[in-house]
This record gives C-alpha cells, sequence and structure tokens, in this order.
C-alpha cells in the first residue's frame, strides 16, 4: 500500500494545529512530532503508513530545524533507516526494528520521500528561526534507531574500530 498524500499530511496538519498556543515555532515542531510519535506507539497504530510517513516527516524536520543535526546526516539517516528497515523485513527480521512490542509499519519509498521532504523543509526553518546558525556538526547520537539494534551496531563499531 502507498502513503496517501492527503491523509500523511492531514496527520502532520492536525499535530501542528493541536501545538498553536505554542510560540516557539521550533517547540512547537518538537511537540507536534512527539504527538505522532506518542500515537505510534498504541497497540494497532503503530503499523499505519499514512501515519509513519507523518511522524518520520515532523522527526526530520524537527531535528534539522532545531539543528540537532545537520541536513546531511539526516538524509543519510532517513535513506539508511528505510533501506535497512526494507532489507531486515524482507527476511522475516523486522521486528528488530522495533522500538516497543508493536510491529512497525511496512517500509517503503514513500515513507522515505516524506522523511527527506522533512529535511528539506527543516533546513527552511533553520535559516528562518535560527538565522545566522551554521549547520549542526555531525551528531552521533543520531546513528541510534532506538531499538535492538542499537547494541549490535554499537559492537559492531567498537569491533570495526580495531581494523581501521
Amino acid at each position: 500500500m502507498a502513503v496517501d498524500y492527503l491523509v500523511a499530511q492531514s496527520h502532520v496538519d492536525r499535530a501542528l494545529s493541536r501545538h498553536l498556543n505554542e510560540p516557539n515555532f521550533l517547540v512547537r515542531l518538537s511537540k507536534a512530532f512527539r504527538m505522532l510519535q506518542e500515537e505510534r506507539r498504541r497497540p494497532g497504530a503503530s503499523a499505519d503508513e499514512d501515519l509513519a510517513a507523518a511522524e518520520h516527516y515532523l522527526f526530520a524536520r524537527q531535528s534539522v530545524a532545531n539543528n540537532f543535526c545537520n541536513q546531511g546526516q539526516m538524509r543519510a539517516l532517513v535513506i539508511g533507516y528505510g533501506s535497512l528497515k526494507f532489507t531486515l523485513q524482507r527476511v522475516g527480521l523486522g521486528k528488530l526494528m522495533q522500538t516497543t512490542d508493536n510491529p512497525t509499519s511496512r517500509a517503503s519509498k514513500d515513507s522515505i520521500e516524506w522523511g527527506l521532504m522533512g529535511v528539506r523543509d527543516g533546513e527552511l526553518d533553520r535559516l528562518k528561526h535560527l538565522p545566522g546558525s551554521l549547520p549542526a556538526p555531525f551528531n552521533p547520537d543520531f546513528v541510534k534507531t532506538g531499538s535492538s539494534l542499537d547494541d549490535k551496531i554499537k559492537w559492531l563499531a567498537e569491533k570495526g574500530s580495531g581494523y581501521m
């Protein structure tokens, strides 16, 4: 199933509208992301592809806009996460990507595209709301997936560092 653009956008609009009373736009973005993240953690909602795309969009947008990481790193994370999720789902190991006991949404090109739109819009927000700021340097905390893979990635990085 493809992501329905209008449905995904309605999730984004609803989350941003819910926090209209927040005067700081960057805080508003973060609150909107957290709202959708909380919704996806509820049983039955975690596999909703439209909600997942909206959450991925707001995660990328608020991360870049707030200068938690730069747009290049977030682009790599969006594409890498989506590709890893797709690969693991194809070989029956998709459960490794879960951050809760609930199943994840299906990996899709559409969800990656929504994440990349969030990167683009987040950079525009950063330039507007943090004028004069330099893009954030590489942030190793954004390499974490939030899933059981984090310990495995850390182990691989530590093992790999001995060979470099």
